[in-house]
């Protein structure tokens, strides 16, 4: 498929699926289903494409980076596989060490990050409902806004970066059933298997009254695995992708992102009309930025990078130096947004609580997604220049924690579920409080503000950070998972 085909057919069949959803939410309360049965459907589409897809003649046999005027950038190894013409490859680029330890820096962000959100009533197996109001919400719903733009739609970026090189050096067949057998059975396993024995574990700590576990399929973080290997099917589809000698400006960029943020937006709306909490195939959909099309955006520029070469460059000063100011700017208003509205002092300071939130802080919440989506961009720019600038280089510590990323990226919600418990049970010992679950493995019980809060989430993000990369550099060494981990 051509590209502008392609693209008008991935976000019809993603609309459609939305309305799906909402009309399911609608009509007969079953949003939070519909949204679910969306992960094993996209796993069905990877299937066919992966294992289908060449005896179907779905898959074109040109090769991918043929659109466009400028040939692209002697980095990329030209197809030597599958179905496109032989040709001879060029010497194996050096091994960007700047990309390796971007991996490792960013899943200790996810890390702790998923320790922060332990104590903001939404940790995705066991957690605490901090009290209202209280300073550390405005910063824990900051640092998620700001971040979340950043961490994973990067990974994705990345992926795309290494997804673009590997398609060309094996061929779209070799290289979708390579990538399947790689993150496909990790991905059916804790879906199956690995993650609702974690929630199993949470229901074993806390105890909760009146509520029992009850099995079912849960992604939790590794929904990213089943959408990046969607993405990576679209992506094989496609007949080729443009080729350009230089990146955009940042003005298209901007534009391109903005109009991205838009439809995430009507997207965001959609799924919470649906009641959708679960997200769009446990992706998760509800802002304020770094979700679902913008996760696409960063895979489609990795592509992008990859086919054109623009990272075998350092980043151009024209993108660097509007990017810095926006970001700025955006980041400020941010920040003033949630500490005015969310602090102890601002008017609305259950705003983020159930019971009393008022309809206009969250649609000021959702909006925020039209200016965070250039800043993804933006953030996206100057974390990659700050990568190629200062960690392009190898040790045994950067190389140890590269190599034990993806172990990591597996692990460690155990650690995190296992932490968190851990500090109720030091809050219980140290100042007697008693940290009690009712009907869930939220705990509603008052933990206490201020040090309570902060020290929890050091405790939890340092404590779980340690032991993912301990554990996971242990199963790098195990025989017969390394090449799955």
């Amino acid at each position: 498929m051509r590209t502008k085909k392609a693209f008008c057919l991935y976000l019809s069949v993603t609309w459609l699926l939305l309305l799906v959803v909402v009309a399911a939410g609608i009509l007969v309360g079953a949003g939070n289903a519909a949204g679910w049965c969306v992960a094993p459907l996209s796993m069905v589409f990877v299937l066919l494409v992966t294992f289908g897809g060449e005896r179907c003649g779905w898959l074109p046999r040109a090769t991918v980076g043929v659109e466009g005027t400028a040939p692209p950038d002697n980095s990329t190894p030209p197809v030597t596989g599958g179905d496109a013409p032989l040709i001879e490859a060029p010497q194996r680029p050096p091994r960007l060490h700047w990309l390796d330890n971007a991996k490792a820096i960013l899943i200790t962000m996810v890390v702790i990050g998923h320790s922060a959100t332990e104590f903001m009533g939404s940790g995705a197996f066991l957690g605490f409902a901090p009290p209202q109001p209280t300073w550390f919400m405005p910063l824990a719903l900051s640092g998620l806004a700001l971040l979340k733009p950043l961490v994973v739609p990067l990974f994705f970026l990345i992926s795309g970066y290494f997804s673009a090189a590997g398609l060309a050096s094996k061929g779209r067949p070799a290289f979708l059933r390579a990538s399947f057998w790689r993150l496909g059975p990790p991905y059916f396993l804790w879906w199956l298997v690995v993650n609702p024995a974690n929630s199993l574990l949470a229901y074993a700590l806390a105890q909760p009254t009146q509520a029992a576990f009850s099995y079912f399929p849960s992604s939790a973080a590794t929904w990213f695995l089943s959408w990046l290997l969607v993405f990576q099917c679209c992506y094989a589809l496609l007949d080729g992708v443009p080729t350009l000698a230089a990146p955009p400006s940042w003005s298209l960029l901007a534009c391109i992102s903005l109009g991205v943020a838009a439809v995430q937006l009507l997207a965001s709306v959609a799924c919470a009309v649906a009641g959708s909490t679960l997200g769009f195939g446990e992706m998760p959909m509800g802002g304020p930025g770094g979700d679902g099309f913008i996760n696409a955006l960063g895979f489609a520029g990795g592509v992008l990078a990859r086919t054109n070469g623009w990272l075998a460059q350092p980043i151009p000063p024209r993108l660097l130096v509007p990017s810095r100011r926006y970001a700025l700017v955006v980041g400020a208003a941010v920040l003033l947004f949630f500490f005015l509205t969310t602090s102890p002092r601002g008017p609305s300071s259950e705003a983020p609580s159930a019971g009393g939130a008022e309809l206009w802080w969250y649609a000021l919440f959702f909006a925020l997604q039209l200016p965070l989506g250039p800043y993804a961009v933006s953030v996206w720019l100057l974390a990659l220049d700050l990568f190629q600038r200062r960690c392009d280089r190898a040790t045994a510590v950067s190389r140890f924690a590269a190599g034990a990323a993806f172990a990591v990226y597996l692990v460690h919600y155990y650690a995190v579920t296992g932490f968190a418990y851990a500090w109720a049970l030091i809050l219980e010992q140290a100042e007697g409080i008693d940290v009690t679950f009712v009907n869930s493995t939220q705990s509603q019980a008052d933990i206490g503000g201020g040090a309570n809060l902060y020290l929890g989430w050091l405790f939890v993000a340092v404590a779980s950070v340690t032991s993912s990369f301990a554990v996971g550099g242990l199963l790098k060494r195990v025989p017969g998972l390394r090449a799955w981990i």
